[in-house]
């Protein structure tokens, strides 16, 4: 019997010697959840400079240096100090994708969130209703309508703070009941449906007159994603008004377009709310071939942008790249389209006049939706969009007036705002008391202007990063990169160069559009191939700047290829010059990527019908070739497909129907082989895209003859990536829509891994080979980083032993950071992880002895101890003295007062060669580790110039001067 057919789980391994105090009190799962798995520290390491996407800003309606934003899936984050400084809210809630925030006006610390983004992205998460905070966002409560998944918008009663009206657009893949617009006249202890309409159309938006709060306007709004098409509207899509506070609705016309519509938007003129309007994606054909808009003024001038506009849609060249709708001819019908209308209303509705000529608002129109009116002047209105388009008269010019950016001379866009600010925008607030004052949410963060917009301050302290997959290079200490949604791809140093940590000018760009899989040559770190949508692959060399485009390309009389939104990179382990991406065909280069060969047949269903849709489809997902035997490859594909070839592609055999029917036909998230065995590997499936949440999840042990299912207690969230562990075979990693999982008893059972980490999506999960550190790219709050050396040899046999000794981490001396300035919160900062010398260890039940931990210097003498209580479970003792207080501020990177926590460390590790010798009772270990020296040249054991107590702020060991801090 091979050791992961072990017929005992961990659980009931440890119950066969748990009757103490500790574990009498609690089940033995809750045990190894709470006091095993759960001590294990997660560390954020950001990156914050290119931010992510904003979908709500709501400020204190007294105070305007007081307001939330709201991540698409980053969660609620607050600041009471006018955006110098924000705090994480929601983090633990079972969704922190933000649909929309509101604050009662008469309660300001009253707050609704809706959650579930609205912005129908293929990463727009889900949510499970409405919470409420009756603190200013200290807590939550969930306050229901579970089943709504996305909320377009929650608008409180200006006097009743327990009145509430909710906008649910319901499933976005699939039909579903629970969509509707919603009222609870109790703050939420139970909820009506007041407008439904049908099993396809929802609600995304509503809008109550503060003047006459029996007065509503609401749209609804009819849409079905599909993994191969997205059809964006309908005949549900309409507005519609209610005069007496819900109970009926009127749909409104008077001008009004019909036929085929898609997303609209509503905003009322404060100061007279009879005046309103809408912004509505009209998808009927255009009658008449639309007037060519000018390159160039009357005075023959390039035709720019005005400074009127509230940002510079030209913000960076690669955001205007092709759009997936130019890339693929099925998405240039749009243009045969009447497009964006905006419509004013000067009788609270009973009439409406189209204000615009040509095309304003979203492209495309389900991504953005929103139109703001100016509250101190009714004339100028906003929508934004790829840009954000601004008027200053009643909507009858705008600017700028096409829906992308103008060229200048020579082909090249203008820049002519000082804001360089990120384009794709979905939330705009406007001050009451000062229109000049704005603040912008988009794709990159949030933007704050105070002369209406012509210069921007982007706040870049917000790790909220959509990372799509990450990779590392082979540098000691090493590099982290990733692809991220609509921000390109990045790297940076897992460990800052100084005590200084990790800083935001250590992240540097290496590709544009949307990135995805980051994969590093593992001979020459500077090689590294990254890629945008579609398959758009490159191979950068870091060292002289060269880049090639490398996408593999149709050979004159073949298919047209189809490349997936996220195409997979594999570097071959066992030739580095050998190179995999997938098409509907796997393909292989030689010469890392300068030409490719076809590998395969057609691996999809090659469906015809889902070929038709708007969304490249029938494409491969996941690659994974045996570290253990070159040539062994397996393939996934998102129309349900495995397949396997054991000679490189000479010979395929298909796994498909080896699979459950629950999991046949679903997107394939991930095919990982074993680096233990080759005829091992796991195949995970999500139905994200079906709107179904179970875990699958597989393994075979006989190459790919059966699989069984290893979901077992997994939660009901849909896994993206498996990987296992590799050098312990019976540990298995998993990163869901929702968190990250362990097992390490090959899938028995799973337990949520480390402390700390929100409740986020985990894209992407990987362990360093030789450091084994575990990093996951999250969907919304940038990369993780946990020591996972722990992991390395925690499984059932030596969790039953009474202690355990694990493996030890080294420690890394760097050199002292000095001073740069007075910089206040502009300067982001985190600690390095990974710097100080841990040790671990593993107790089975709760002990009255100690456990005592000794390291010892090359010579044997020991240099430092320290007594830990004997309770049962899983320990980390630092290579540190007793902490000592320092200030009162918050634990937490995010003050970003000086990017450290309040807790400075005397930290005794000197660089050289050492032994941690841990002692419980009659069981002792010994085991060696090294304190590297990062500075120069290691300078052994002895006193070393220039090394004393720490900074109290960094825990290097290093002297600074008070000065100096």
């Amino acid at each position: 019997m091979k050791r992961h057919s072990a017929t005992l789980s961990l659980t009931a391994i440890l119950t066969l010697g748990c009757a103490t105090h500790g574990l009498a009190q609690a089940s033995e799962q809750e045990h190894l959840q709470h006091n095993v798995f759960a001590q294990m520290p997660w560390q954020e390491l950001g990156p914050v400079i290119f931010g992510g996407r904003i979908t709500d800003i709501a400020v204190h309606p007294e105070n305007r240096f007081v307001y939330w934003l709201g991540a698409a899936s980053g969660g609620l984050w607050k600041t009471t100090n006018n955006g110098i400084s924000f705090e994480p809210q929601f983090q633990d809630a079972h969704s922190i994708s933000i649909g929309d925030i509101a604050i009662a006006p008469s309660a300001p610390d009253t707050l609704y969130v809706g959650t579930g983004e609205a912005n129908n992205q293929r990463s727009s998460y889900w949510g499970n209703g409405v919470y409420k905070s009756t603190d200013g966002g200290k807590s939550f409560t969930h306050i229901g309508l579970d089943g709504t998944d996305h909320i377009g918008r929650i608008v409180v009663h200006p006097t009743d703070p327990n009145r509430v009206y909710v906008a649910a657009l319901g499933a976005l893949y699939s039909a579903n009941p629970e969509r509707g617009l919603y009222r609870s006249t109790d703050g939420g202890d139970s909820w009506e449906c007041v407008k439904f309409l049908n099993e396809d159309t929802g609600f995304v938006d509503v809008a109550i007159d503060p003047t006459e709060p029996q007065r509503l306007y609401a749209a609804s709004y009819e849409r079905r994603r599909r993994a191969w098409n997205f059809s964006e509207g309908g005949s549900g899509s309409r507005l519609w008004r209610s005069t007496d506070g819900g109970d009926t609705w009127t749909q409104m016309e008077g001008g009004l377009p019909e036929g085929d519509l898609g997303r609209i938007g509503i905003d009322l003129f404060l100061r007279n709310p009879e005046t309103l309007y809408v912004c509505i994606e009209n998808r009927n054909p255009r009658t008449e071939a639309p007037e060519p808009e000018p390159d160039t003024e009357e005075d023959g001038s390039p035709r720019i942008p005005s400074a009127e506009i509230l940002a510079d849609p030209l913000a960076a060249e690669e955001f205007f790249a092709p759009s997936e709708e130019a890339q693929d001819p099925r998405r240039r019908a749009r243009a045969r389209l009447i497009g964006g209308e905006v419509y004013r209303s000067d009788d609270g509705g009973d009439s409406w006049t189209k204000t615009n000529d040509r095309s304003i608002g979203g492209s495309p129109g389900y991504y953005y939706g929103q139109i703001r009116v100016d509250p101190n002047d009714a004339d100028q209105i906003y929508v934004l969009s790829v840009p954000v388009y601004s008027s200053s008269d009643g909507g009858k010019t705008w600017t700028p007036a096409a829906r992308r950016g103008r060229r200048g001379p020579g082909g090249n866009r203008s820049r002519a705002f000082h804001g360089n600010l990120h384009v794709d925008h979905h939330a705009l607030w406007i001050d009451p008391s000062d229109s000049r004052h704005c603040l912008l949410g988009n794709d990159g963060g949030l933007g704050i202007t105070w002369d209406r917009g012509k210069t921007w301050d982007h706040v870049a302290r917000l790790p909220i990063a959509q990372f799509y997959a990450i990779g590392i290079d082979t540098r000691s200490p090493y590099r982290v990169y990733g692809g991220l949604q609509d921000n390109g791809s990045w790297g940076f140093s897992v460990q800052g160069d100084d005590s200084y940590g990790i800083e935001a000018k250590d992240a540097f760009r290496i590709g544009g559009g949307d990135g995805f899989y980051v994969v590093c040559d593992p001979t020459d770190p500077d090689v590294v191939y990254s890629e945008s949508q579609f398959g758009g692959l490159s191979r950068q060399n870091l060292r002289t700047g060269e880049r090639e485009r490398i996408k593999p390309s149709a050979e004159k009389g073949s298919p047209k290829l189809r490349f997936n939104w996220m195409t997979p990179i594999v570097v071959s382990p066992h030739a580095p010059d050998t190179v995999y991406t997938g098409s509907q065909f796997l393909h292989r280069s030689r010469n890392r990527g300068s030409d490719w060969s076809v590998i395969s047949e057609d691996l999809t269903t090659n469906d015809p019908d889902k070929k038709k849709g708007d969304v490249p489809h029938c494409t491969i997902t996941t690659i994974s070739e045996s570290p253990l035997r070159e040539g062994l490859l397996w393939v996934g594909t998102d129309d349900g497909r495995v397949w396997l070839t054991k000679n490189g592609g000479h010979r395929w055999t298909e796994m498909t129907d080896r699979f459950p029917a629950a999991a046949q036909g679903l997107w394939v998230s991930r095919v990982a082989a074993s680096p233990h065995d080759e005829n091992t590997a796991f195949v995970s499936f999500t139905g994200y895209r079906e709107d179904r949440r179970e875990p699958l999840l597989f393994r075979t042990d006989d190459c790919g003859d059966n699989f069984k299912a290893i979901h077992n207690d997994l939660p009901q969230e849909p896994i993206n990536v498996v990987q296992s562990h590799p050098t312990n075979e019976h540990c298995l990693l998993v990163g869901t829509e929702m968190g990250a999982y362990v097992s390490v008893d090959d899938g028995a059972t799973w337990f949520p891994l480390g402390d700390g980490l929100p409740h986020v999506p985990v894209h992407d999960v990987l362990v360093h080979p030789t450091e084994m550190h575990v990093l996951i790219g999250t969907h919304g709050r940038g990369i993780w980083a946990l020591d996972g050396q722990g992991l390395a040899e925690l499984d059932q046999e030596t969790m039953a032993k009474s202690m355990h000794a694990l493996p030890p981490s080294n420690g890394r001396i760097v050199k002292r950071g000095y001073s740069q300035g007075y910089t206040g919160a502009r300067k982001w900062s985190v600690d390095s992880p990974f710097m100080t010398a841990m040790f671990r260890f593993h107790l089975r039940e709760d002990s009255d002895e100690d456990v005592l931990v000794e390291v010892l210097d090359a010579t044997g003498e020991v240099v430092f101890t320290r007594e830990v209580e004997g309770k049962a479970g899983y320990h980390e003792v630092p290579w540190r003295n007793e902490p000592r207080r320092r200030g009162s501020g918050p634990l937490s990177f995010l003050s970003n007062l000086s990017g450290r926590g309040r807790f400075g460390n005397r930290n005794t590790q000197r660089p050289g060669s050492y032994a941690v010798r841990i002692t419980h009772g009659e069981d002792s270990s010994v085991r060696a580790f090294e304190v590297i020296d990062s500075r120069g040249t290691q300078r052994g054991l002895g006193a070393v110039p220039g090394i004393g107590e720490s900074n109290p702020e960094t825990g290097s060991a290093q002297d600074l001067d008070e000065d100096d801090r």
